[in-house]
């Protein structure tokens, strides 16, 4: 990742993991993630949660598998970036945001299929689900 991400767009970023997460996808598909041992913590030691890995390593990358089916054969791993969710987070505020810039937007308007509409476009590019 070349630039520095802003407070505001690491805010969006973990609070879109997080709503992505704690449903854990819809009907069709499971989300989950994966990360490195040395991502789990901060620069202190203390575990973070999975969620908020790209507040303390914002290059960090995560495996993130969807259940396309009924079985673990169905397992399809993506990986996720800040870059890439910051991306899909942008492209999907750009349709549904009165603000034109993420600066100005706040995290907290935007709920669980927000977030799983941004989470689809950064592992797909596209809606496939819902």
């Amino acid at each position: 990742m070349d630039n520095l991400l802003s407070k505001q767009e690491l805010d969006f970023i973990s609070s879109f993991l997080c709503c992505s997460f704690e449903t854990g996808g819809s009907a069709d598909y499971v989300f989950n993630l994966e990360c490195d041992e040395a991502h789990k913590f901060d620069a202190e030691g203390k575990r973070i949660c999975k969620t908020e890995i790209f507040d303390h390593h914002p290059s960090a990358t995560l495996r993130v598998y969807g259940l396309d089916g009924e079985t673990m054969e169905d397992t399809k791993w993506h990986e996720l970036t800040a870059d890439k969710m910051l991306k899909a987070i942008k492209k999907h505020l750009d349709k549904v945001s009165k603000y034109k810039h993420i600066e100005d937007d706040d995290a907290g308007y935007y709920d669980n299929g927000d977030a799983d509409i941004a989470m689809q476009y950064a592992l797909f590019g596209e809606v496939v689900y819902g």
